[in-house]
């Protein structure tokens, strides 16, 4: 689930070549998800998601979570809701 958007900034320091202290900063966004499976708070960077799925309506999982396991247990409930068959023996015509 998405929470938020937020941005970070970070401070660094360079050394030109006549030996002058350069201090310059980096602008980071990073989007805040709650991951479906285990409800923990994760990071992404803006740049690694796509603007589209930034949003409710896709389901976000963290990287410590097994996200095919998630995924099937998904389906599962949308079989049960849509009361679809899984079996590959039954044929429909």
């Amino acid at each position: 689930m998405y929470i938020k958007e937020t941005t970070e900034i970070r401070l660094h320091q360079r050394e030109s070549k006549l030996g002058n202290v350069h201090n310059f900063k980096r602008r980071r966004t990073v989007y805040h998800f709650r991951c479906d499976s285990c409800n923990k708070e994760f990071l992404r960077d803006k740049s690694k998601v796509a603007s589209s799925r930034a949003s409710s309506k896709f389901h976000h999982v963290c990287a410590s979570c097994d996200v095919h396991r998630y995924a099937q247990s998904v389906g599962v409930e949308m079989r049960k809701i849509y009361s679809l068959d899984a079996s590959s023996t039954e044929v429909k015509l």
